[in-house]
């Protein structure tokens, strides 16, 4: 009921009280979430490693205030398993740190946040962030930006319709290469920007979004390439929800210890849903000491 259902220990005490007449203390409620937090240990390294043998992995990040200080919360998951950590940085040195990027292999799915970036491995931005941004130039009335709209909705469509095949991939890629040549027609060169004053101009909202379609374009089209890869993030924005919602709920973590416990249970929480287990059950064991076991589950 705390940690699953959100409730403050005031409102489980409560609830304990008037339907079952017991008396529930904070330390009987923080002990138990010690203990699960302990039992889990196993499991939390089991997840991670999981994630590291997945072919696809969703990572983004969320601010999160602890004893009155901006901390973040980062989530690495797939369609099976989430992992939580919370840490004081946002960047590299965080992502680091949690250690499943630096080994990672498969394809990263994520924002177009630079510390993502410089990972040996295969990426993919999320084009649902891409969709907004274009949007929002689209209003300007940059002509690129519509075009660039219906383009990635239009290979999204085939993607989930209809076999790709070889002339389609030439299709959505020629297309895309005419929108972006023409984009950069209508705007100052981009390797032009450099003046004789100390410094560069700084470049408009749409010079930076055209940058990012002439350089990237094998990362905002893996979705179409690789049939294994989303068109968006949202299953990392789905998984960081629930601590939206526990921010909103509770405002903040008095420690950030508790913030700790809280993302180690509510990794194991997200990762039985995932697995259709009872939450219910799946805690009960693992308070008992013997939590579901996922070294042995499919990636």
């Amino acid at each position: 009921m705390n940690t699953y259902g959100m409730l403050s220990f005031d409102r489980v005490q409560e609830f304990f009280h008037d339907c079952f007449s017991i008396s529930i203390g904070d330390g009987t409620l923080i002990k138990a979430n010690e203990i699960c937090h302990n039992n889990l240990e196993v499991t939390e390294d089991q997840i991670k490693r999981q994630l590291m043998l997945g072919e696809i992995l969703h990572s983004d990040e969320t601010g999160l205030r602890c004893e009155e200080s901006l901390d973040w919360v980062h989530v690495s998951s797939n369609g099976k398993f989430t992992l939580y950590n919370v840490h004081a940085k946002r960047g590299t040195e965080a992502i680091n740190d949690i250690g499943i990027l630096p080994e990672y292999t498969g394809v990263s799915i994520h924002d177009r946040w630079s510390s993502y970036d410089g990972y040996d491995c295969e990426h993919s931005l999320c084009n649902a962030h891409l969709l907004r941004d274009l949007k929002g130039l689209m209003e300007q009335g940059k002509p690129w930006a519509k075009k660039m709209i219906a383009l990635l909705l239009k290979a999204k469509s085939y993607k989930e319709t209809v076999r790709l095949t070889k002339k389609l991939r030439i299709e959505i890629f020629t297309a895309y290469d005419k929108i972006v040549s023409t984009g950069l027609a209508h705007e100052p060169v981009l390797a032009d920007l450099t003046v004789k004053k100390r410094g560069r101009i700084k470049k408009t909202d749409s010079q930076r979004l055209l940058e990012t379609f002439s350089t990237r374009q094998d990362q905002i089209l893996r979705f179409f390439t690789n049939p294994e890869v989303p068109f968006d993030n949202n299953q990392a924005e789905r998984d960081l929800r629930m601590i939206k919602l526990k921010q909103k709920i509770s405002g903040c973590f008095r420690s950030f210890d508790g913030a700790v416990k809280f993302c180690r249970i509510r990794s194991y929480i997200s990762t039985v849903r995932k697995h259709n287990y009872s939450v219910l059950d799946s805690i009960q064991q693992a308070i008992a000491g013997n939590p579901i076991d996922f070294q042995l589950a499919t990636p």
